[in-house]
């Protein structure tokens, strides 16, 4: 037996009437295209960012270990935040452009602490595998 309720909250018996402003929809249809197309977004997404992740990192293993003469001639550093009032997060990541003897130039992801250490205009070896950051020498100025 199936109850409904009548305009004044009281509950009628007999077969009910679904009002179409209320009932089954359009909407509906969208409700669940929207709980299966989103999720394979995501997973998508994300199966894809890692995928990248991999492709880089083997070719950036293929690639020799350079050592090259070079000029710091920029710095820049990106800052990224996430969360809420309660719990907020940022992350800051730090580059560097060198510029090399041939006038060709080239930005690395650096670590903050390699970062601290590099001024514009330091010469010195930078080391690199691919577009992985090995590491800076800096020729002591004046010589």
């Amino acid at each position: 037996m199936s109850y409904a309720f009548g305009p004044s909250g009281v509950p009628v018996s007999g077969p009910v009437r679904i009002d179409p402003a209320f009932g089954p929809s359009f909407g509906d249809g969208l409700a669940d295209l929207m709980f299966t197309i989103v999720p394979m977004l995501v997973i998508g997404g994300f199966l894809f960012g890692i995928g990248f992740l991999i492709i880089r990192t083997a070719h950036n293993l293929q690639q020799p270990l350079l050592s090259r003469r070079a000029r710091v001639v920029g710095r820049r550093m990106h800052v990224s935040s996430s969360g809420t009032d309660d719990h907020h997060h940022t992350h800051t990541s730090y580059y560097v452009t060198f510029e090399f003897d041939d006038g060709s130039r080239e930005e690395f992801s650096v670590p903050g602490s390699q970062y601290g250490m590099l001024a514009e205009g330091d010469v010195g070896t930078l080391r690199s595998q691919g577009t992985w950051f090995k590491g800076f020498d800096r020729e002591e100025r004046g010589n």
